[in-house]
């Protein structure tokens, strides 16, 4: 066997490839652009959607839980946030051990005073339509679906594990609207 001359070039090229050194660049003052919002393909991994979710920078105040609320035969389940904007949320129904059908709140009108909440949720084959009143911990309203009026009343419902994930769950609105794309929610035209 001979021995590997230090001035080859392979070596020498070898060399300068592992020496290369990128300039310094200061970091950007400019806030992070997210990754598309668009679901991936399974081949992209089971993690994709959260390294997705996870591009989203924070919204300089980050949105407030307002909480889950319930019906007694677990028929409904409403989770609502807060931003600056206002209000969002998603609906379910009916409420399953796993993977609910949920829909994305639209159309969402809250009067803080008098605790009215009015909201429109996209589920086939036409949008259904909720308006009540938020008083402490009870929703109580009337919901319009499928040419129907029920009353309805949905109650807080005590913090669990499922209500403390939801706490810190988004960081921003835009990343809940992705999150509602990724995980193919029902989420209102246009």
């Amino acid at each position: 066997m001979s021995e590997m001359n230090v001035k080859s070039p392979i070596v020498i090229a070898y060399t300068a490839t592992c020496l290369c050194v990128t300039p310094f660049q200061a970091p950007s003052t400019e806030p992070a652009s997210p990754l598309p919002c668009v679901r991936p393909l399974p081949a992209e991994g089971p993690y994709a959607k959260s390294r997705i979710l996870q591009s989203f920078p924070p919204d300089p105040a980050s949105p407030t839980f307002l909480g889950a609320f319930g019906d007694t035969s677990e028929t409904y389940r409403l989770h609502l946030w807060h931003d600056r904007a206002g209000v969002f949320g998603e609906f379910l129904h009916p409420v399953l051990d796993v993977d609910s059908p949920t829909a994305q709140l639209s159309s969402v009108a809250f009067d803080e005073t008098s605790g009215r909440l009015m909201f429109q949720v996209p589920f086939p084959p036409q949008p259904w339509a909720f308006d009540g009143t938020l008083a402490g911990p009870v929703l109580q309203g009337r919901l319009r679906r499928n040419g129907q009026i029920e009353s309805l009343t949905l109650t807080a419902l005590p913090p669990d594990l499922l209500s403390e994930a939801l706490k810190d769950a988004y960081q921003s609105r835009a990343q809940f609207d992705c999150a509602m794309i990724l995980f193919v929610r029902f989420r209102p035209a246009g």
